[in-house]
């Protein structure tokens, strides 16, 4: 926390490889250069980062990603830690595994809005995430909030807890009895891998001591570093062989070889086909490596004992359960096994009975596994240094210690599962029914369980998030869209690490008020330290909207640093519309000669664009297929008045259902959103009255990038000049031959033919700017074309404008006075023609 509110950048502590060679490669195959720098500068630090996404380079991928990567280190220190504790001995494990539940992962991920934080959730569900081996897995999350949607309801808090809690008293106590006969089988199971995992590391000591002793070589030091990946020990070194840094620190062991015995003996680090020991004599009395499970509170006796003496003949196989603890892809095949050292080691002692009589371990869903590691035989350096002996080169222990760990959470998943049934149950009793006490307990259950829980900002508050563990690590997406204060909500876990993601170049928190808004009230925590120079990490490479779409707002809103990805530029990306008339281009500007603006209430409206934007939709549906046109069709305009009436004029063209066929919304609903084709009506029409709140590049940026294959801009030349932002956007139009001028808004737009290409009117202005970190700023963009002023990486944005009435977020507009809003301040903006055009 303290790194955090210092808000310092924090170098690499961490190696991105250390989460796994076949982890890393499936990063490097499902995303490309920008959003790979970004998941890496997120998994491998603390502090804050920073993460722009502008419209259409796959934010959301780029989440998911950095929340696997996020999630796989802290298992990995997890993972380390189950292990440390299970290779010591008996009178030191007591309080250790009492503490192993604090190394588990606690991830929190907060967003403004409900549906940005059900998009991210629900993809992890439909798509998991890859652990070190390159598999599938599901890792244990939970949505906090009544807000989500029915496709992330089954791991949605509030739901879980009354699924619970409605339950049959016969069918929770039922269940109860289930679950302790599970929880015997597992803790026997345990046991006997404990005991089994002891031996193969004596076996694996005593195997290397014979050959240290063959070195001269002093004693080994245990390596104890309990979950810590930033203290990994040294690395192997030898004259002719490169370092071999091991970042599971649990599984090493440090030796120190006399400087003086030149002949010293190389010890084999990988030995996969020298077999291990089996348990050879089990005692009668087995120390538990977990803690006993007992329900807090019970005074029950079918409930108070979980480890029934009477049923250990019973503890045979344990029974299925209906909750996996972390995932549901199938156990991986071994590793291939690596060379070995032509040094014979001892035989290893034959297997016992009890060893070859242990049940199995359950394995329908095992947790992610670890990196593995390179199993070659890596020579000592005869040189007085410690090295590193990597227990994970030895495939027997690795199978091991994955068998443990899977036993490990089996083991706390049941536990958790008893209490909340005994709570239930107690509740029923004493009652008649779970009270809201029972409730607030069970929440705070099911949130200690989750390695990652999903929330918006303002329920980051919700009690039972006090009263779970802490959460080491946030992640905010959306985060340029959030005001400071609601940013620090989350904050208040005490986490080292915060990773920011959103773009500041699009819309911004909604303020009411013009004196908050002077005072800078809606500038996102994102915005403060972009200004202040802290590391931005930008995705470079949209796969949205079609290049002639994206050509002015590459360079205009991100100063040419964002490019199109190859799919946008394939065939595919032309459609059959664009070759209809000449005035079905991709990005087109329909100049309506005769719009007239209106005031209703407090929006404005423009019915000529209406009818304008009525017969475009028209032309389009008549004139292609339907399954080129139904359902890809959005029209969007900044006022809700307009809305409203493009709503009543289509249900009136189209029938009471065209919100099946187009949909219908304000811009600042549509952020984050895409259709194929968009119509975009400006309203505004009077050249003496301004263009009010329409000046905000936010807004407009917005606007212009919701579209894949067609953009086709509804309004007024003479208005919109007044704009720079707009004037801008018109000088692009003439200079690429996109402006077509439409004397009435019920024109046959067959006969319509765009101006031909000309010079530009644009106001060339010079101001220097500052830029981002590691980026051009925008005002020295090497690649033509428009260019902004402003900060941060791809130039920076007009401020926010003072503006009235409230931002529906994504399922609604804003109601607007007619009074034009001031801004706080504006940059100039500086013209040139894009290279295609020179």
């Amino acid at each position: 926390m303290p790194l955090l509110l210092s808000g310092k950048a924090q170098p690499p502590t961490t190696k991105l490889d250390s989460l796994g060679m076949a982890y890393v490669a499936w990063l490097k195959k499902t995303f490309n250069e920008s959003q790979q720098e970004a998941i890496a500068a997120a998994a491998t630090s603390h502090g804050f980062t920073l993460i722009k996404g502008p419209p259409g380079t796959g934010k959301t991928t780029t989440l998911k990603g950095l929340l696997n990567s996020l999630h796989l280190r802290e298992y990995n220190r997890y993972y380390n830690a189950v292990l440390d504790v299970a290779r010591r001995p008996d009178h030191e494990t007591s309080k250790a595994w009492a503490a192993i539940g604090d190394e588990k992962p606690h991830i929190l991920v907060a967003a403004p809005s409900n549906i940005a934080v059900d998009n991210i959730v629900a993809k992890i569900m439909e798509e998991g995430f890859c652990d070190g081996e390159g598999r599938q897995y599901f890792p244990n999350i939970i949505r906090v909030g009544r807000g989500a949607n029915i496709n992330v309801k089954s791991v949605v808090l509030e739901g879980m807890v009354e699924a619970l809690s409605s339950q049959p008293q016969d069918v929770v106590e039922m269940r109860c009895r289930q679950l302790q006969h599970e929880l015997s089988v597992v803790q026997h199971d345990a046991v006997l891998l404990r005991h089994e995992f002891r031996a193969i590391i004596k076996w694996i000591h005593e195997y290397v001591d014979d050959l240290r002793k063959s070195a001269g070589a002093a004693p080994p030091v245990e390596a104890t570093a309990i979950g810590d990946d930033t203290t990994s020990p040294p690395p192997i070194l030898d004259q002719h062989q490169d370092a071999l840094v091991s970042d599971t620190p649990a599984a090493v062991a440090v030796y120190r070889f006399d400087s003086e015995d030149e002949d010293a003996v190389h010890v084999p680090f990988s030995c996969d086909d020298v077999a291990p020991p089996s348990v050879a004599d089990l005692d009668d009395e087995m120390d538990e490596p977990f803690e006993s499970v007992q329900v807090e509170g019970d005074e029950s006796d079918e409930v108070d004992e979980p480890f029934d003496q009477d049923d250990e003949d019973e503890v045979d196989e344990p029974l299925g359960s209906p909750e996996p603890p972390v995932s549901t892809a199938p156990v991986a095949a071994s590793m291939e096994e690596g060379e070995c050292s032509d040094t014979e080691a001892p035989p290893p002692p034959l297997p016992s009975g009890d060893a070859a009589e242990a049940p199995p371990i359950p394995s329908p869903s095992p947790p992610p596994s670890p990196p593995p590691e390179p199993e070659r035989p890596v020579p000592p350096s005869p040189d007085d240094e410690p090295i590193v002996i990597d227990y994970n080169a030895y495939k027997q222990y690795r199978d091991m210690a994955q068998r443990i760990n899977l036993c490990l959470e089996r083991f706390h998943s049941l536990k958790l599962e008893l209490q909340r049934h005994v709570m239930v149950l107690r509740s029923i009793e004493t009652h008649g029914r779970v009270v809201k006490e029972t409730q607030d307990t069970l929440e705070s259950s099911f949130l200690e369980s989750a390695h990652i829980v999903f929330t918006t900002l303002s329920s980051a508050g919700h009690r039972a998030l006090d009263d779970s563990t802490r959460y080491d690590i946030l992640v905010i997406d959306e985060a340029a869209q959030a005001v400071e204060l609601s940013t620090i909500i989350p904050m208040r876990f005490g986490s080292r690490q915060c990773v920011l993601v959103g773009d500041p170049q699009q819309l911004s928190a909604t303020v009411f008020s013009r004196t908050s808004a002077q005072s800078l009230y809606e500038r996102s925590l994102f915005e403060r330290l972009e200004s202040c120079g802290h590391p931005v990490h930008m995705l470079r490479t949209q796969y949205r909207s079609h290049p002639t779409i994206s050509a002015f707002p590459r360079h205009f809103f991100y100063g040419g640093i964002l490019q199109d990805g190859q799919n946008v530029c394939q065939p595919a990306y032309s459609k059959m519309y664009h070759s209809l008339a000449p005035a079905f281009q991709p990005l087109v500007f329909f100049n309506l000669s005769n719009s007239r603006e209106g005031m209703s209430s407090m929006s404005r409206s423009n019915p000529m664009e209406v009818k304008l934007a009525v017969n475009l939709y028209l032309t389009l549906r008549n004139s292609c297929p339907p399954d080129a046109i139904r359902g890809k069709v959005g029209v969007i305009t900044p006022y809700a008045a307009q809305m409203d009436e493009l709503k009543r004029a289509f249900a009136v063209a189209c029938g009471g259902d065209f919100h099946q066929d187009v949909e219908i919304n304000t811009v600042d609903g549509y952020q984050g959103r895409e259709k194929d084709i968009i119509i975009l009506s400006t309203v505004r029409s009077d050249p003496r009255k301004g263009v009010g709140f329409l000046n905000d590049i936010r807004r407009m940026n917005v606007a212009l990038t919701r579209a894949k294959f067609a953009c086709y801009v509804l309004g007024s030349e003479a208005a919109l000049q007044n704009s720079k932002p707009w004037a801008a956007l018109l000088d692009h139009a003439r200079v690429t031959g996109c402006l077509v001028h439409v004397p009435n808004p019920q024109e046959n737009l067959f006969t319509l033919v765009p101006q031909p290409p000309g010079p530009p009117r644009g106001v060339i202005t010079a101001n220097p700017n500052r830029g981002g970190r590691g980026q051009s700023p925008a005002h020295r963009n090497q690649h033509g074309g428009y260019h902004q002023g402003g900060h941060g990486a791809g130039g920076g944005r007009v401020s926010p404008l003072h503006r009235r009435g409230g931002r529906g977020g994504r399922r609604g507009g804003r109601h607007h006075h007619d009074t034009p809003p001031t801004p706080r301040h504006q940059q100039p903006i500086s013209y040139s023609p894009p290279p295609h055009a020179m």
